[in-house]
Parts: structure tokens; C-alpha cells; sequence
């Protein structure tokens, strides 16, 4: 019930954005202090791959809160639903974004729904094990705290691991084509360009999370079946899911600013991408 529930909020908050990212969108067709329209809009959904793109989440989106409500009441068909929805989610966010660019090469969509599906398992996994696995357990008696804990650990875990895996795999080829050019040139945008310096910030964090976990997986796990175990696990998982979150933001920041493979703004009219203002990305 907990996990269903914590479903519906996120597919509750990403309706809510899906709104105002075409309105965004629209506004860098326009000039500043000209209003959007609807025959503009109606433009950018029927016309433009991006707004293709957008009509694909949107209803990739809606299939999965359906899922979420119906798992309340029928969990199987509920979560298969929301599980179907969730993935195509993953697999149509590149299509709005710098993965259909020539700089992402013609695997890039699939690197970039590789990406996305993988950190959306590694942080969705540790969401649901933090707030509705070990949020239950202070209902219970103590002396079942840590052998629960222990169990939760062991069903969770391996997905989580492989879905990190997966998201930083993914993202490294798709960073060393956005990268473009020569090795000497890489290196440079890396760290000479803001783009080049924001995923520098973004790796070391994950760096940091990534240290965070060798020390659960080395230290933390071997002593799980206590209740002081336990309580451990749950500060660790908030502080993994804190530093999850800051990955995030920085990712957000990131995708909105020019790659050094476009750095030179060409036209990208023909894809249905425009360069965007603020922190919101094309």
C-alpha cells in the first residue's frame, strides 16, 4: 500500500511538470514578451519530433498513475500497469532531449533510456526499501526489526545494484560523445566548460555515493539482523537518498546547458529541439 502510494505521488508530480516543460518549450519558438498560443502548441505536438516525444510521456505517464491507483485495490494488475507505464516513461524522456542530436550518435536514445531506466531502478529501489519497507518496521515489535531489515536488504539490493550499474554505464558513453572531438579536446570542455565542469560535480557526487554503498555492502550488511543494525541501514538509505536527490539537481542543471559537441547553437529546428532558458531542458 505504502509503495503504490509513494507511485502516485510521483506520477502526480511528474503531470504537473509535463505541463509547463511544453509551455517552455513553446516560449524559445517565440520572441520574448510574445504570448503562446494554441496554434502554436498544437504546432509543436503535430510537427516536431520533440513534440511527439512529449505526447509519448504524457501518456506513458497517465498509464502509470493508473497502475498506481488500480494497485490500491487489484495489486497484480495494478503494478503490472504501473511497472509497463513507468518503464515507457523511461524509454520516451530521451526523445525530448539532446539524445536524438548527432552528437548522441545513433545509439543515443537507447543509451539515454538505459541511463534513465537504470538510476530510476538504483533510486526508486532505495526510495521504496526506505519509506515503505523500514518506515514499517518501527509498527512492529523490536525484536523483529533486524531479521525484517536483513530480508528487506536481500530482495532489494541486487536491483538497486544493478540498475546503478547500469545508469552510470549508460551515461559515461553517452558523456563521452557530448564530450566530441579529439581526446585533447575532450578533456578540455571537461574542464574548461561549464557543461564539462557541471558533470565533473555530478561524478564526484556519484562518487561519493558510490563510496557510501562499499561501505554498506562491506560493513553495514555483514551486521544486519540486529535492531541497532537496523537503524543504522535506515541512516544510511536517508543519506544515500539525500545524495541521490543533490545527483539529481545537478543533472537537471546539467541537461540545460549547451554540450561542448553543440557548442557552436546550430539551428536544431529540424529535430524539434531548441536551445531552453533557465533550468529546464530541451
Amino acid at each position: 500500500m505504502r509503495a503504490a502510494r509513494l507511485g502516485l505521488f510521483g506520477g502526480i508530480v511528474l503531470l504537473l511538470a509535463i505541463g509547463p516543460r511544453l509551455w517552455l518549450q513553446a516560449s524559445s519558438f517565440i520572441e520574448a514578451g510574445e504570448a503562446v498560443d494554441r496554434e502554436l502548441l498544437a504546432l509543436i505536438l503535430t510537427e516536431t519530433d520533440w513534440g511527439r516525444g512529449w505526447t509519448a510521456q504524457l501518456g506513458a505517464a497517465v498509464l502509470a498513475l493508473g497502475g498506481f491507483l488500480l494497485a490500491v485495490t487489484v495489486p497484480r494488475w495494478g503494478w503490472i500497469g504501473a511497472g509497463i507505464g513507468a518503464t515507457l516513461v523511461a524509454l520516451a524522456s530521451p526523445l525530448t532531449g539532446h539524445a536524438v542530436t548527432d552528437a548522441a550518435g545513433s545509439t543515443g536514445v537507447l543509451f539515454d533510456a538505459l541511463h534513465v531506466l537504470g538510476g530510476s531502478a538504483w533510486l526508486g529501489t532505495l526510495a521504496v526499501m526506505l519509506l515503505a519497507g523500514l518506515g514499517t518496521l518501527s509498527r512492529l515489535p523490536a525484536e523483529q526489526h533486524g531479521a525484517l531489515a536483513a530480508r528487506l536488504v536481500t530482495a532489494f539490493s541486487p536491483v538497486a545494484l544493478v540498475g546503478a550499474g547500469l545508469a552510470v554505464l549508460a551515461g559515461s558513453v553517452l558523456s563521452w560523445r557530448y564530450l566530441g572531438g579529439t581526446m585533447g579536446e575532450r578533456f578540455g570542455a571537461l574542464i574548461g566548460t561549464p557543461w564539462g565542469q557541471a558533470l565533473l560535480l555530478k561524478n564526484l557526487t556519484l562518487l561519493a555515493v558510490a563510496a557510501l554503498g562499499a561501505w554498506n555492502w562491506r560493513v553495514l550488511l555483514p551486521r544486519l539482523g540486529s535492531v541497532e543494525a537496523a537503524g543504522r541501514l535506515r541512516r544510511s538509505a536517508r543519506l544515500e537518498i539525500t545524495l541521490g536527490v543533490i545527483l539529481l539537481l545537478i543533472t537537471a542543471f546539467l541537461v540545460a546547458l549547451p554540450m561542448p559537441a553543440l557548442a557552436s547553437g546550430e539551428d536544431l529546428g529540424s529535430l524539434g529541439i531548441h536551445t531552453c532558458s533557465g533550468a529546464f531542458p530541451c
